[in-house]
């Protein structure tokens, strides 16, 4: 049987073919245990956001008719016997009919209640649903609008995320063309550890730190802090050079820590990638041009992938140093708006 019915999921990221995308409204079915997901007009497995191999499907085949053994009549003895069951046999047609018929105005009073007192919100949505047997699950008709079964809770995190990648504006020109300008003439070609390097070094050497309004938490466009002459506080440097990362290539993302006392931090991370030969080759760099030993990253799995992330808070010193130690919430933005919590 179904482990529970078809149900919507409002937002996700999936792991097709390597290839990691954004889905919204895609429709889940969770059958003896196996959950699928319907793209394209066809079920396929979902383990852990990583799409397998599609579902077997079963075209509708019709049913053969039972073989039921032939009535065969009695041999006929002779004319009046004929005659008499003939009547009985019309007598036993007429009063069948009058039933149906009467069972027939009988429904049809039923469905026109129920036609009258059915609410004007209820939404009919034809599917046909996989089969709940040990049988390949048999693929569905077209679904019509989906419609979650449950209304998601609205969280704080929500909120702050949208700030946060509304800040991000790394197609900014402004910001586009600061970040370019940072970069060393020798480190030129494609995106690498050097330009990432280039940029939290020149936006740390003309960082003027300062703080928000009283009791507010404002978060800067990057292209505003620009213009402003690169000043702001921790979380407005984070966004500054998470958005100037992006702006060259790469993949960044927020961390906002914060503590039991109140207070907090943040800082961006940017992405090196899911081996750990990535990890090595940046730290090579890295304890050569900062003349450290090692280098502080973050490991995470997510949708059953493995990802490195390079610490550039600004309190650290130099990419890759130590990190912020906070006794409360850590959590992860990112630039789509998904957000993340780390235990």
């Amino acid at each position: 049987m179904f482990n529970k019915e078809p149900f919507v999921v409002s937002y996700e990221t999936i792991c097709i073919n390597g290839e990691w995308y954004d889905l919204e409204d895609a429709t889940h079915c969770v059958v003896d245990g196996q959950e699928y997901i319907w793209l394209e007009d066809q079920w396929y497995e979902l383990n852990d956001s990583i799409v397998g191999d599609p579902a077997e499907t079963v075209d509708d085949e019709e049913e053969e008719a039972p073989n039921y053994p032939q009535y065969e009549p009695p041999p006929r003895s002779g004319r009046w016997g004929s005659i008499l069951v003939t009547g009985l046999i019309i007598l036993f047609v007429v009063g069948a009919g009058l039933k149906v018929m009467k069972v027939l105005d009988h429904a049809d009073d039923a469905i026109s209640r129920a036609e009258a007192s059915a609410p004007s919100s209820v939404v009919a949505v034809g599917t046909a649903i996989p089969k709940s047997t040990s049988a390949p699950i048999q693929k569905p008709t077209q679904l019509v609008t989906p419609r979650p079964i449950r209304t998601p809770v609205p969280s704080p995190w929500d909120t702050q995320a949208s700030k946060v990648v509304e800040a991000m504006d790394y197609t900014n020109p402004t910001t586009r063309d600061y970040a370019l300008s940072l970069i060393d003439r020798e480190h030129g070609g494609k995106y690498n550890i050097a330009q990432i390097c280039d940029i939290w070094d020149k936006i740390y050497k003309q960082w003027t730190y300062v703080n928000d309004p009283k009791g507010s938490n404002y978060y800067s466009p990057a292209s505003r802090t620009v213009k402003l002459g690169v000043k702001g506080d921790c979380d407005d440097f984070a966004i500054l050079v998470a958005s100037t990362m992006m702006a060259i290539g790469g993949s960044s993302r927020i961390i906002l820590a914060s503590n039991t006392d109140g207070a907090g931090h943040a800082y961006a991370e940017v992405y090196l990638g899911p081996d750990k030969s990535n990890v090595d080759s940046a730290a090579k760099y890295i304890c050569q041009r900062y003349k450290c030993r090692s280098i502080a990253y973050r490991t995470s799995n997510e949708g059953g992938q493995t990802r490195h992330w390079l610490n550039l808070d600004w309190q650290a010193k130099h990419p890759g140093g130590p990190y912020y130690k906070n006794d409360g919430e850590t959590v992860a933005i990112y630039p789509n708006g998904r957000w993340i919590k780390f235990m």
